[in-house]
């Protein structure tokens, strides 16, 4: 299980965040964690330890948190460990994944902002299951990867020398044939209703992630299947003109201010958390506590209150520290490293395409993340946790090949 130390030590420090200390150890790792505890640690006579994070329970529900996600990751290397499991698995959330999207498609155009057209959103934009289209965009930019690289795999195969007629009969004849043409849907439905939802960090991230896709699997198949990737890509394009291009643009123009200068509130509140990074540097406030720590460091002029950072990486930082932030980069950086060089002596079809499609969704998720709190979400960070654990099952793993 690649990766396996960094996590086990990431949660090791969320638990020496809850640990108390002595006074004197606290001041020496975590100055500021001291300024915040010191006003009752005095009125009360200081004979008591306290612990690195300000705000221990919400450090309990973040340990709690990241250890299920943990679990999950274990787990899903260890059930998946057949060939036929994991290709029962892929199918399965591709046609989760294509149901969440036709039922949040139809939200966009019929609800009026109303989740399951019914019940008025508290402030948000929701998408399919998700009160918030970002987090709704992150998960369906995980899933197309994996979606593309069954589509990609039950391609039926064709030989040079026949003609458009037979190829088109051998086509429709071979077994398989109608999951291929359904996964090919279930794409082009998912980048669609990413498009639609004009969620512009899922837009790039997912634009992002499919130029990535084709750079690995042209480096690995060179010119197998590289016209139907392109084709399917196109298709997703047109029906996203079908929509219309110009809410796309709009969304995009909201970013930008009369003389072309960028505004968006997210770079006060970055800036905000630099600061906030600085004075928690080593170990951080305590995993969690961003909501409580943020209020004294707030520049933006107005009454909302930021529970995240709006990016999982200065947050990371602001409640784990550098060595928060080490530990889990740690983490991402062997399991994708590891599945790359898997992919890259595998032979095995379905053990290619899957792990090319594994190690996009993966960063896919990572790129989002700059833009968006997206691991913060329960499902987002379940599932990040669960496409990590299948890279590493399906690139290690031998199959029961299905024509």
């Amino acid at each position: 299980m690649p990766g396996l130390l960094p996590l086990c030590l990431l949660v090791g420090l969320m638990v020496g965040q809850l640990v108390p200390l002595p006074p004197g150890l606290v001041k020496l790792i975590s100055p500021s964690s001291w300024e915040a505890y010191r006003p009752i640690y005095e009125l009360s006579g200081g004979d008591f330890w306290i612990p690195l994070s300000v705000n221990q329970k919400a450090t309990i529900q973040e340990l709690l948190r990241i250890s299920a996600y943990a679990l999950m990751y274990i787990l899903t290397i260890q059930i998946l460990r057949r060939g036929g499991r994991i290709n029962r698995t892929l199918i399965f959330i591709s046609l989760l994944a294509a149901a969440i999207a036709f039922i949040a498609v139809l939200q966009q155009f019929s609800s009026s902002g109303q989740i399951y057209w019914f019940r008025p959103a508290p402030g948000g934009h929701p998408g399919g299951p998700w009160i918030n289209i970002n987090q709704y965009a992150a998960f369906i930019g995980a899933m197309c990867p994996l979606v593309l690289a069954l589509f990609l795999y039950y391609r039926p195969s064709s030989v040079g020398d026949e003609g458009w007629r037979e190829r088109f009969v051998a086509f429709f004849s071979a077994p398989r044939s109608n999951l291929h043409l359904f996964l090919g849907f279930a794409f082009v439905l998912l980048a669609f209703s990413v498009f639609v939802s004009l969620c512009r960090g899922g837009i790039v991230s997912i634009l992002a992630s499919m130029i990535l896709f084709a750079l690995l699997y042209s480096y690995k198949r060179r010119n197998l299947g590289r016209a139907t990737f392109w084709v399917t890509l196109c298709l997703a394009l047109l029906a996203v003109s079908w929509f219309g291009w110009q809410p796309i643009i709009n969304e995009f123009d909201k970013a930008f201010d009369t003389s072309g200068a960028i505004r968006d509130a997210r770079f006060q509140l970055w800036s905000d958390t630099l600061v906030l990074i600085r004075d928690f540097p080593l170990v951080g406030g305590g995993f969690g506590t961003f909501v409580d720590l943020y209020p004294s460091y707030k520049t933006l002029t107005t009454n909302l209150v930021f529970d995240h950072a709006h990016n999982d990486y200065l947050e990371l930082a602001a409640n784990g520290g550098l060595l928060g932030l080490l530990l889990a980069a740690w983490f991402c950086a062997t399991v994708l490293l590891y599945g790359w060089r898997k992919v890259l002596v595998r032979r095995d079809r379905l053990a290619v395409l899957t792990g090319i499609g594994g190690i996009v969704s993966v960063c896919a998720l990572l790129m989002h993340s700059v833009v968006d709190f997206n691991l913060q979400n329960g499902a987002v960070g379940l599932y990040f946790f669960f496409v990590c654990g299948l890279l590493v099952a399906v690139v290690n793993q031998r199959y029961e090949h299905y024509q």
